[in-house]
């Protein structure tokens, strides 16, 4: 006992030292002063007049689960620091090769104007894609005296802040004080109080995320306003829409940003190639139009004998149908476009969408700028559906009414009674109109107005299906917004696919390719997204949605024999 404390004699004799004693380096650990002694972790010896063992303090579950997550904590952490750094290793490695691609690309446009290159260094320098201030390079260009030899120093600066020094193409962007003007004067306290900017990696668009001061109808008119007072109006324009990256979705679902984008970044305009795809198109469309007239006589007996007679005169009776369903499609674009003009909604070069099944599938309509309100783009896509639904009804009205009272005629078509069973509203007009039982017969003799109005609802509705850039992907974008009517075309998409190989049908097999590959990302944006549609027009673009399912779901029977007993 008395060798296990004799460590303890020098702690006794401590306070009797002056204070002004000083610690030799050779002294025990215990008279070292306070800032250099050494801390060990070591149980505590307490003596007495007993012997004492070493007691190791006591662990709970709770305090080891505690240890166990800090440990997982600790583990994550320095995951997460390795993750950074690969990815910081990665982004070197993409600004290097975007430096040596820069530097290839100005040696080959170098190259290709020294055989008759014969400025001097400013003229050189001016024509230089990398000479500003926002270049990723600086050029110098030698030019030995008495000689032609050009040599060429390029030193790198620092990388490219634009897709315009990417590629040395002069796209459009937003100039830094065009981004503090609008951050400091257009945006306020009293419009649209920013709290963040967010930049695209290119610059081409500028995202102020912040607070709106405004009612949402006004706001966008007031913030154009002071952007005109600043000289902004040439250069910038604003949009209002719901913000993609929006955390308190639950609190506030449409939570506004501005966004400025370059005046210049409009949508794609008509140019040459883009007319001569349009003619090209409407010609072929016209071949298949005649195609489709000819195929509906395709089960008249007394034409197609006829027609092996040499008589070629029997071809004057397709004319009806196939001028009948060019003209209702061509009223369905022309009250897109009479719409677009009272909306200021500028429409680009029909493109014709030629089809053999039914002659033609419609026109692709491209939007050439933005519309400003969402109720102005649902305006413009809803016109040409209701008139095309109007005047294929009424044709198909006329039509039945028509092949009821008149009877059997020569120069009627001869279509499949089964036709009418493909569709819920043509079967119930069918039934509503014809007398009983001329509808059980193998194929029926029906005026040509009914061809037309079929065909026309046929064409309409599969431009009323909820997909990208038809006329019910916009309906869709226009009353939802535009994350939801992306979610609804996906869906629509999948369903349509199924539809077409488990029912057999070439037609919405071949519409469907057409979608994916043509209309099925969403269209521009509206400089004003966070107003919706009002009501009423919500009403109409529902019934309009539920008038193409009617038209593209089958006909059931048992729906036919309610009918058939009033």
């Amino acid at each position: 006992m008395r060798e296990q404390c004799a460590f303890l004699a020098p702690l006794h004799s401590v306070h009797l030292r002056p204070a002004s004693s000083r610690y030799s380096p050779k002294s025990p650990a215990c008279f070292r002063p306070r800032a250099s002694r050494r801390t060990f972790s070591r149980p505590i010896v307490v003596c007495s007049g007993q012997e004492q063992g070493t007691k190791e303090p006591e662990t709970t579950p709770i305090d080891r689960a505690e240890q166990a997550r800090q440990a997982r904590l600790d583990a994550e952490r320095l995951e997460l620091m390795a993750e950074r750094a690969r990815l910081e290793s990665e982004r070197a490695q993409l600004v290097a090769e975007r430096k040596r691609f820069e530097l290839d690309k100005y040696k080959t446009v170098k190259q290709s104007k020294s055989s008759g290159a014969s400025d001097s260094e400013k003229d050189n320098d001016a024509k230089n894609p990398y000479s500003s201030s926002d270049s990723s390079f600086t050029v110098k260009v030698d030019k030995s005296p008495g000689s032609s030899d050009k040599r060429v120093t390029i030193t790198p600066t620092f990388s490219p802040q634009s897709l315009t020094d990417l590629v040395g193409v002069d796209f459009p962007r937003v100039d830094d004080k065009d981004i503090a003007t609008i951050k400091d004067h257009v945006c306020g306290v009293k419009t649209f109080f920013a709290t963040e900017v967010d930049r695209s990696p290119f610059s081409e668009r500028v995202v102020f995320r912040g607070n709106l001061r405004l009612d949402p109808e006004t706001a966008l008119e007031q913030l154009e306003a002071l952007a005109e007072e600043h000289g902004l109006k040439d250069r910038v324009r604003l949009f209002l829409l719901v913000d993609p990256k929006n955390y308190d979705y639950d609190t506030d679902p449409k939570k506004p940003v501005l966004v400025a984008l370059p005046a210049a970044a409009v949508p794609n305009k008509s140019n040459f190639l883009s007319t001569s795809l349009a003619l090209l198109a409407a010609a072929v469309t016209a071949g298949t139009m005649f195609a489709y007239g000819i195929g509906i006589f395709g089960f008249t007996p007394a034409f197609l004998d006829e027609i092996a007679r040499g008589n070629l005169d029997e071809f004057y009776y397709t004319i009806p149908i196939s001028v009948g369903t060019a003209a209702i499609i061509s009223a369905h674009d022309i009250a897109h476009r009479a719409m677009g003009e009272l909306r200021n909604v500028k429409l680009g070069l029909p493109f014709c969408i030629p089809s053999l099944q039914v002659g033609s599938f419609g026109t692709i309509t491209p939007l050439e700028s933005y519309p400003r309100m969402r109720k102005d783009l649902f305006d413009v896509a809803i016109a040409g559906p209701i008139v095309g639904m109007g005047l294929s009804i009424g044709a198909l009205i006329s039509g039945l009414v028509l092949t009821g009272s008149a009877g059997v005629v020569d120069w009627f078509p001869q279509i499949p009674s089964t036709l009418f069973h493909a569709s819920i509203l043509v079967g119930a007009i069918a039934d509503s109109i014809l007398p009983a039982g001329l509808r059980e017969q193998a194929t029926l003799a029906v005026h040509p107005l009914t061809v037309i109005g079929y065909t026309g609802l046929l064409v309409n509705a599969l431009n009323l299906l909820p997909i990208g850039r038809l006329d019910g992907g916009r309906i869709v974008q226009a009353l939802h917004g535009r994350a939801a009517a992306n979610r609804i075309s996906a869906i629509t998409l999948i369903l349509q696919g199924l539809s077409s190989i488990f029912g057999n049908s070439p037609l919405l097999l071949f519409w469907g390719l057409i979608c994916v590959f043509l209309q099925r990302e969403s269209d521009y944006p509206c400089q004003n997204e966070i107003v919706e549609p009002d009501d009423s027009r919500a009403a109409v673009g529902l019934t309009m949605l539920f008038l193409m399912l009617a038209v593209l779901i089958p006909f059931p029977d048992q729906l036919g024999d309610i009918l058939g007993r009033f």
